[in-house]
């Protein structure tokens, strides 16, 4: 079925950002292709400390984040910045950051993609974005799948975006989407594997998304998953421990400068002869953290999952730099999309969390259906916890200015961890035509 929509846009507008500088974008016209098979409209995009995580990788196999909306200077000119100067390449010098957001389809001629319907991706930041292919997803006849060679599968998948549940606010489930999603995987996969027989949780980055929502579900009460029994600790820098505190979701709250404590109250002697173990959630990505608790003679560290590098810490100091050569081999396999018998066998302490295997988990146990509404479940148990307690905010950046502002708070780390951001694209373009 060929469909089409009676708005078309004359050209693209997107934000792109300095290779040297990361902290930073400007602005982008490109030319519309339009023998496009299929063209979306950006509703919204979002920004997280993941962000921070997509820049870093941005360059590096097998991610490659930057190769997702790649930059063809023969098609494009900056419309602010020195991006027309003869002596600088667009291809080279600029890329486009991704993030997570919502798109409707403008124009279609894929079977399956109808006019109207929206869809969670990441996506540039800009008003348009369009493919040469598009298919259904054959596992998940909810989604497509664009066609774009070089690009890591997972971020090929557009999923239906339907929250037309009141109890959901949408805006705060696209900006936390991320930490959501991947608390949820976490929360499986803890519970399967029995916390790894660890005595209590070490979630890091204690007031990032990810954790907070990991924590949340950790304590709340279901028929397949009830509340834990365990401990669950919390690291954080100093600025943001009165926040956690105030959760509630932390039985204790740590500054990174301290060291985890057997589980035995506040007895010396109880302490020295006690040795307690831990499952780390590590988040933060701070690698003295996880090197200085192993080596406390009553602390054992039965497993580190390492979600990602939110405090930026430089690569030799971060969490990866602790990798045994066999945590490294499955975590190159692994995101070199091996099948999964070649490197499921191999269990460092030390490991890389990748979702996309706790989620396929879960379809093969729940099935597409009940793993859709799962998720829906604990977007709405998120967010109601949030608005409840009033720990987020959402910022809506609506003009170029403020989501170029936006952008930068969230590569300097600036932005409190009681706020996100959302980005109002549509409006921001508004006045150009």
């Amino acid at each position: 079925m060929i469909s089409s929509s009676s708005t078309e846009a004359s050209y693209k507008l997107s934000f792109v950002m300095k290779r040297e500088d990361r902290t930073s974008i400007e602005l982008l016209r490109t030319k519309e292709a339009p023998d496009d098979a299929v063209q979306f409209k950006i509703v919204k995009g979002s920004l997280t400390a993941n962000n921070k995580f997509y820049n870093d990788f941005g360059d590096k196999p097998p991610l490659n984040f930057f190769k997702c909306y790649p930059i063809d200077s023969k098609q494009s000119n900056l419309v602010h910045g020195n991006g027309n100067d003869k002596e600088s390449s667009l291809e080279t010098d600029y890329a486009h950051p991704v993030v997570w957001g919502i798109v409707e389809v403008e124009k279609s001629q894929v079977e399956g993609a109808e006019v109207g319907t929206r869809y969670l991706a990441q996506l540039p930041i800009g008003n348009i974005v369009s493919f040469k292919g598009a298919k259904v997803d054959p596992e998940n006849d909810q989604n497509l799948i664009v066609e774009r060679p070089g690009v890591f599968a997972a971020y090929n998948v557009f999923q239906k975006w339907d929250h037309s549940d009141s109890t959901i606010n949408e805006d705060l489930a696209l900006a936390c989407y991320p930490g959501i999603i991947t608390g949820f995987g976490l929360n499986f996969n803890l519970r399967t594997n029995d916390y790894y027989g660890a005595d209590a949780v070490v979630l890091t980055a204690a007031s990032s998304k990810v954790s907070l929502a990991l924590a949340i579900y950790l304590k709340h009460n279901s028929d397949d998953y009830p509340s834990t029994t365990k401990k669950i600790i919390g690291y954080t820098s100093e600025a943001n421990k009165e926040f956690c505190r105030k959760t509630g979701l932390y039985d204790e709250v740590l500054g990174y400068e301290e060291n985890l404590k057997p589980l035995t109250g506040n007895d010396e002697k109880a302490i020295k002869a006690a040795k307690s173990k831990f499952v780390v959630i590590d988040t933060s990505g701070k690698g003295d953290v996880y090197k200085r608790n192993s080596k406390e003679p009553n602390v054992e560290i039965v497993k580190l999952l390492s979600v990602g590098n939110a405090s930026g810490t430089p690569n030799k100091e971060s969490t990866f730099a602790s990798f045994s050569i066999m945590g490294t081999a499955k975590m190159i396999l692994a995101l070199m999309g091996a099948p999964r018998f070649l490197h499921s066998w191999i269990n460092p302490t030390v490991d890389i969390y990748l979702i996309f295997f706790d989620l396929d988990d879960l379809k093969a146990k729940w099935g597409n259906e009940k793993l859709k509404d799962t998720s829906n479940e604990y977007t709405r148990i998120f967010c109601e916890a949030v608005a409840k307690n009033e720990w987020i905010s959402v910022r809506t950046c609506d003009t170029e200015e403020s989501i170029q502002q936006g952008f930068s708070d969230i590569c300097m780390g600036t932005i409190p961890p009681n706020e996100t951001i959302v980005l109002d694209t549509t409006q921001a373009f508004a006045h150009r035509k």
